[in-house]
């Protein structure tokens, strides 16, 4: 199951530049006040019963919900405590739940630690109801779903999708898990070896690294320090030098901790409310009530002692991050006013002004990333993460004295109401016109968000992601914490100025420690005026219109796809107006299509190098855009120029043509030339630490199936050749000759496509292409056999190994091949993780899925299939005693560096 932290989530955001990577909903705003909303959890509920007479609690006030939010919504507490949230669905094409426990690995004693993580995996090995080990997965997986968990420092949580018809059954079977667990002595030394396997599978792993250390290196006294994922050692070997049982340890945690007063359940489906609210009550009233649970933690993790540090730290990977933790009280009490969302706004801008605008043209930085990742309980560690150039790694400190400089401008201005307005504005228009999440986002977001115990009843739906009113004072003292006195520094680079002779236990991670430098650590007034910092200008972005044109009484007939309304020897025009939505968004494609005739390899990194750099300048120059609802994406490569712009409609023509007309104007600036050239170079380099199943499913994948292809290797070669005028040139290349398509959807009428069509073409104002000057790319015609490729790992410290197992079908001519192969796939699955995970421990990431395009009439197409088609596609594609003749099926084998490949 999946492991999860914030600061594992911050990681990821640093290296793929994400800003929210755990955002399953955000209706975002400032919506009407409730009326009659209680701050009390006793006094707003009124007593019910289900249509089998067992009793509820129903909440009786008003939930706050989004106008465009069209779902019907019911909030009810169980006698036994627990809170669930039920929402029907009319159109869920899947129902799902989420049963989060406000309890996880902080929870551990020093002398087990990793147990919340075991008794996650243990609460799958059945229960007294359902006793088969494999009961709960299976019965899900037969009936088109999925399953999952994750154990975080203070939850662990519980959730699946299924049909729709079979909901009530899997939600039976979940609820067993806190009733009648089984958690059978048989299952202990296979789960326990689970759990040692995800840990192994870890250990290579970059954000794993910078989360185990950062809790190693905090306050020893307090349980947030502690490794929490377990292994062997910490579990199995531990009770042993004990003297006790893991089976009697792991129950007793459970007996302990698992209280139906900590639960938070959320179902969703296409079933009634009430029909959801009896099956909860139904089949969960009987989890015991034990009151609150929660262990009492000591204090805050990051005391006297490991403020005022900087700890540089070895990396796996070729990268260079400067990490600052700002220790912080406990704020969820603050969540109507979300103070922390002032500064985040401010220190992740990069327009001009910002810190990040400053660190760019000094070459010394690349991103900025400043964001909470949902809250702690008792305190709270803001990080603010910056990617470094190797120049700016080189002067690490330069960049904390601009950061605090930065931030001492923000305290010295004071919170600004017009900043707030307009984060606000546009949450506004998010809120109205809400986007509603997918099913099982959606409960485990509601599940596992509703712990703060401050939020109120009727805010359950909405919690912290509305932005309320404009709190000047809990702004100004949460600005009060980001100084040079409460902070700790993590440098993260391959090579330092330092010896990193410490080592972590469980990572093994090379570190060194010492004291900030005293100009770093003090209380100094900093010029912040002199780095040229200011607050960002009005945005001129933002929607003045949100009409939507067509209202669902207009349609009599929803269209299934795109018309066509242009065709020519120039370009396509493609138009859908929405009319299923009715919001004021919508969405303009433009794929320009390059000649790329003999292209070389070359070629082809430089086409990815203009592409970063044009990233690295748009990013900055149109942010405002992104902040007022829209996004955009350039995608340039030798055989194309792909712009797409998403969100609110009223003013995406006019980002589109000013993206396309900033693209032709473009020039190379030497010192984005040089931020690209490291990262694209650090691309090639970190290639080989990436994890071996991903490394198989991706370039090695390709490299045996596509034609041309250029592998990591071949354009590592040459990006050295490179110069920045051979890149700008590229910028000629795009233009010279174009073929171009337009898809417009959403939000327009015909009229509206036509004219962003014909301002394309006045734009581009270029030759037509001939049919020749674009090659396709091919796909290799495996013929029919066995074929094995053994990889030798490059990375000397790996030690995972994966394979690899295509079966090549052919093409899929017929909707009922495609669905039967699907139904096949779905059938194995469940099969091939219990056999290589389960009972060989073979490893923990195991897939068997296979991919393909879901139409209309392959649903149709399902209810014909019959046992019988399943078995012809199995005997002609797969069964190795009746497939020889038509079997294509190509192994991918990846061996660490230290086995030897024969």
């Amino acid at each position: 199951m999946e492991h999860s932290t914030y600061f594992k989530a911050l990681f990821v955001c640093v290296l793929l530049g994400l800003y929210n990577l755990y955002a399953y909903s955000s209706p975002g705003s400032q919506p009407a006040a409730p009326h009659g909303a209680s701050h009390d959890w006793q006094t707003q509920f009124v007593s019910r019963l289900t249509s089998s007479n067992k009793p509820f609690y129903e909440f009786s006030g008003v939930l706050e919900q989004s106008p465009g939010d069209k779902r019907q919504h019911k909030l009810i507490k169980l006698p036994n405590g627990i809170v669930a949230l039920c929402t029907q669905d009319a159109d869920a094409t899947e129902a799902a739940a989420a049963l989060s426990v406000n309890v996880g690995s902080l929870a551990e004693s020093r002398e087990l630690l990793g147990m919340a993580h075991f008794l996650e995996h243990m609460l799958f090995m059945g229960s007294g109801k359902y006793p088969d080990e494999n009961n709960y997965t299976e019965y899900i997986a037969n009936n088109m779903g999925t399953y999952n968990a994750y154990t975080a420092d203070f939850e662990t949580t519980y959730f699946f999708s299924v049909a729709n018809p079979a909901f009530e059954g899997a939600l039976d079977r979940l609820s067993r898990f806190f009733i009648d667990p089984l958690l059978n002595p048989s299952s202990v030394d296979r789960e326990v070896r689970a759990v040692d396997s995800e840990y192994k599978g870890n250990l290579q792993t970059e954000g794993w690294h910078i989360n185990e250390l950062g809790h190693h290196l905090s306050n020893s006294s307090h349980p947030y320090s502690q490794f929490s994922i377990g292994n062997l050692e910490t579990l199995q070997d531990a009770a042993k030098l004990l003297g006790v049982g893991l089976h009697e340890k792991v129950v007793q945690f459970y007996q302990q901790y698992y209280s139906a007063d900590i639960m938070k359940l959320a179902v969703a489906g296409n079933h009634s409310v009430a029909q959801l609210a009896d099956w909860v009550v139904e089949k969960f009233s009987e989890v015991p009530s034990q009151g609150n649970t929660k262990p009492e933690l000591p204090g805050h993790p990051l005391g006297s002692a490991q403020l005022g540090q900087v700890v540089h730290m070895q990396s796996l990977a070729n990268i260079n991050i400067l990490l600052v933790e700002f220790a912080l009280p406990d704020i969820r009490s603050l969540y109507q006013q979300d103070p922390t969302l002032y500064l985040a706004k401010l220190a992740g801008s990069e327009m001009p002004g910002s810190l990040l605008h400053y660190l760019k043209q000094q070459g010394w930085a690349i991103s900025v990333h400043a964001h909470l990742h949902g809250l702690n309980e008792g305190f709270e560690i803001f990080p603010f993460a910056i990617e470094l150039t190797p120049e700016g790694l080189h002067n690490y400190e330069q960049v904390l004295e601009a950061m605090f400089a930065y931030l001492q401008m923000l305290r010295d201005l004071g919170p600004q109401k017009p900043v707030h307005d307009e984060i606000k504005s546009v949450d506004m228009l998010d809120f109205k016109f809400y986007q509603q999440p997918k099913t099982m986002h959606w409960v485990v977001d509601m599940a596992s968000g509703s712990h703060n115990e401050h939020i109120i009843p009727a805010h359950y739906l909405t919690k912290d992601s509305v932005v309320r009113d404009f709190d000047y004072q809990a702004i100004a003292n949460i600005l009060g914490y980001f100084t040079m006195q409460n902070y700790r520094a993590f440098v993260i680079a391959q090579n330092h100025s330092v010896e990193c002779l410490d080592r972590e236990k469980y990572f093994d991670i090379a570190y060194n420690t010492a004291a900030l430098p005293a100009k770093l650590t003090g209380s100094h007034v900093m010029d912040w005026k002199s780095y040229g910092f200011h607050l960002p200008k009005p945005n001129s972005f933002l929607p003045d219109n949100t009409d939507v044109l067509q209202s669902a009484d207009e349609v009599s007939e929803v269209a299934k796809e795109p018309r066509l309304l242009q065709a020519n020897s120039t370009h396509e025009l493609w138009f859908k107006q929405d009319d299923q939505h009715f919001t004021p968004r919508g969405s303009i494609y433009l794929n320009l299509k390059l000649s790329n005739e003999g292209a070389s390899v070359k070629d082809v990194v430089a086409a990815a190098i203009l592409d970063a750099c044009i990233a690295e300048v748009f990013y900055e120059e149109f942010e405002p855009a992104r902040h007022a609802g829209m996004q955009f994406k350039v995608d340039l490569s030798v055989s194309r120029l792909a712009v797409r712009v998403t969100g609110f409609s009223n003013k995406l023509p006019a980002l589109l043509n000013a993206l396309l007309a900033r693209i032709q104007t473009f020039e190379v600036q030497p010192h984005i030339y040089d931020i690209v050239m490291t990262q694209v170079k650090q691309g090639f380099e970190n290639a080989k630490y990436a994890q071996p199943i991903h490394q198989l499913g991706g370039e090695r994948k390709q490299q045996l199936n596509k034609v041309p292809f250029w592998s990591t290797q071949s354009m590592q070669a040459v990006v050295d050749t490179l110069t920045i005028d051979l890149v700008q040139q590229q910028i000629k290349h795009i233009f010279a000759a174009t073929y171009f398509k337009m898809l417009v959807v959403g939000n327009f009428i015909e009229a509206d496509a036509k004219q962003a069509a014909e301002k394309v073409h006045q734009m581009l104002d270029t030759d037509s292409q001939p049919s020749y000057a674009h090659v396709p790319w091919r796909v290799v015609d495996i013929q029919p056999g066995h074929y094995i490729y053994m990889i030798q790992s490059d990375d000397p410290n790996k030690v995972n190994n994966a394979v690899l197992v295509t079966f090549y079908c052919g093409p899929t001519t017929s909707n009922k091949h495609g669905i039967v192969m699907m139904l096949l796939s779905q059938m194995l699955y469940d099969q091939f993780f219990d056999q290589l995970r389960t009972k060989e421990q073979l490893g923990y990431m195991n897939s068997g899925t296979y991919d393909f395009r879901q139409v209309e009439k392959q649903v149709e197409q399902l209810q014909q299939v019959k046992l019988d088609d399943v078995l012809e596609v199995w005997d002609m594609y797969v069964n190795p005693e009746t497939a020889t003749e038509y079997t294509r099926s190509l192994s991918l084998h990846f061996q660490a560096a230290s086995k030897v490949v024969v």
